[in-house]
C-alpha cells in the first residue's frame, strides 16, 4: 500500500489486532532474542463535544494541541455530520448546517481534510497517525520478525502518548522503537528519517542508537540525527515505564510541524520503511 492511498483510508482492517483496556490496537509476531516494541500513534488531534445548542450548533473542547488559527474555518467530521468551525475563543463552536442534529455531548469529532500531493511532498491532516500507522502497518504484514517483536498503534496519542505507557508496562519489552514526527530543527525534509537523539522529555539509549545508525551506514539508508528543544517525545513514555525501556525514536521531520495540515516527504518514509525492517526482520 502506497503511502498516499494510507492517508486517504487509514484502514486497519484485517490485522491480526488485539485491543486492550486502554483501545491500544496491539500485535505480536516472531519469537525468542530480546522483546521489542515497535510504537505508532493511533489518533490525533481531535475534538469532543461539550453541549449541543438549541440552533444545532455544538460547544467542543480540543483534545490535544493546534494554533488558534488553525481553527477558524476548519471543517470537523462527527459521525456522519461535517461542519464548520466558527467563532473565537469561549464562543467557539461547529456550524453544521442544520438545527435538527442527531448528536450528543461526549462523541469524538476529527477533523476533516482531504490528502493532496504537493510537488514532490503531500500535504495531510493527522500526519502522526497516518505516517506512523503507516510505517507500522507495513512492517506488521511484512516479514516475519528475527525475535519477539510486539506492534502498538498507541491510543490517546494527542493527550500524551497515554496508551504506548500502558501498553509498554504490559509487554515489558526489553528495547523499544517509536515512530514519531519532528519539526525541520536542524533536520531538511527529503533526507531521510531522523534519529531523535534526545528532546525536552527523552534522552534516547545510546546503544540502540548506534545500532540503529550502523544499520543505516550498512545498507546505506540515510538518516540524520537530531536533538530538539522544544518538543516532546512518545519514546519518553514508553522508556519511564515499569522498570525502564531501553528507547530509541525514529522521526519524519515534516514541515508545518504541530499545524493541522502539515507535509511529509514520501521518500523520508520509505528510507524510514527500509530501515525498520533491516532492524526488525
Amino acid at each position: 500500500m502506497e503511502l498516499f492511498d494510507f492517508l486517504k483510508n487509514r484502514e486497519l482492517d484485517g490485522l491480526p489486532l488485539r485491543t486492550d483496556v486502554m483501545e491500544n490496537r496491539i500485535a505480536s509476531r516472531g519469537s525468542g532474542g530480546k522483546k521489542l516494541l515497535v510504537a505508532a500513534a493511533l489518533d490525533d488531534v481531535g475534538v469532543i463535544l461539550t453541549r449541543i445548542e438549541k440552533d444545532g450548533r455544538a460547544r467542543f473542547h480540543l483534545l490535544g494541541k493546534l494554533p488558534d488559527g488553525e481553527l477558524s474555518g476548519a471543517l470537523v467530521t462527527v459521525g456522519t455530520l461535517t461542519g464548520i468551525v466558527t467563532g473565537e475563543g469561549d464562543d467557539r463552536y461547529i456550524d453544521f448546517g442544520c438545527e435538527k442534529v442527531e448528536l450528543t455531548p461526549g462523541m469524538r469529532g476529527s477533523f476533516a481534510f482531504e490528502p493532496r500531493r504537493l510537488g514532490e511532498k503531500l500535504l495531510a491532516a493527522g500526519l502522526e497517525s497516518g505516517v506512523t500507522g503507516y510505517l507500522l502497518r507495513e512492517l506488521l504484514v511484512g516479514p516475519e520478525p528475527k525475535e519477539e517483536t510486539h506492534f502498538v498503534f498507541g491510543a490517546q496519542s494527542a493527550l500524551g502518548y497515554r496508551g504506548l505507557k500502558a501498553a509498554a508496562g504490559a509487554i515489558c519489552p526489553e528495547l523499544a522503537i517509536t515512530l514519531e514526527l519532528c519539526p525541520c530543527e536542524g533536520v531538511e525534509q527529503g533526507r531521510g528519517p531522523v534519529l531523535k537523539i534526545a528532546d525536552r522529555s527523552l534522552l534516547a539509549d545510546a546503544e540502540l542508537c548506534e545500532m540503529l545508525s550502523e544499520t543505516a551506514r550498512t545498507a546505506e539508508i540515510p538518516l540524520q540525527r537530531g536533538v530538539f528543544e522544544t518538543t516532546n517525545s512518545a519514546g519518553a513514555q514508553v522508556y519511564s515505564a515499569g522498570k525502564g525501556v531501553k528507547t530509541a525514536a525514529l522521526a519524519i521531520p515534516v514541515g508545518r510541524y504541530g499545524s493541522l495540515a502539515q507535509t511529509v516527504c514520501e521518500s523520508d518514509v520509505a528510507a524510514a520503511l527500509k530501515l525498520l525492517r533491516a532492524v526488525v526482520c
